[in-house]
């Protein structure tokens, strides 16, 4: 069975993740802040995190920091809801979080609002094939 690690202070969004993940027959573990996040992933092995970037406290890019340093090799899925390099008021360009979560080591990107499939897609896209990828933490 495949093992996944859901971390967002969203808890609408966690809920909806974990219907979806398990009707494919994914277990999901969820935290609604990383610091949660982290007590469950020092507590259970997974096989794939997702990570909201914008949470209270330790925000999303600094979870994938500590979550790479730990586990290099378990394929991490970020979400956010902002749109990533979109101009503000002013003209300026927005950081661009998606390409700073992908280089700090995250597997893919989801932009919020998703459907089901695009999040199942994500998830075989890292894992492999579903339900029973093999778990890679170390």
């Amino acid at each position: 069975m495949t093992h996944a690690l859901v971390i967002d202070d969203d808890p609408q969004i966690c809920s909806a993740i974990r219907a979806w993940l398990e009707l494919e027959g994914i277990d999901a573990i969820l935290a609604q802040s990383a610091t949660d996040g982290f007590e469950a992933f020092h507590r259970f092995n997974f096989d794939v995190m997702l990570v909201d970037i914008f949470m209270p406290k330790i925000d999303g890019l600094t979870a994938i920091k500590a979550l790479r340093k730990w586990a290099p090799k378990i394929p991490i899925i970020v979400m956010s809801g902002l749109v990533p390099r979109h101009a503000s008021q002013s003209g300026a360009l927005a950081p661009d979080w998606f390409g700073e979560a992908l280089a700090l080591g995250a597997s893919c990107c989801l932009y919020k609002p998703f459907q089901a499939e695009q999040l199942l897609a994500s998830v075989e896209t890292c894992v492999g094939e579903l339900p029973s990828a093999p778990g890679r933490r170390h």
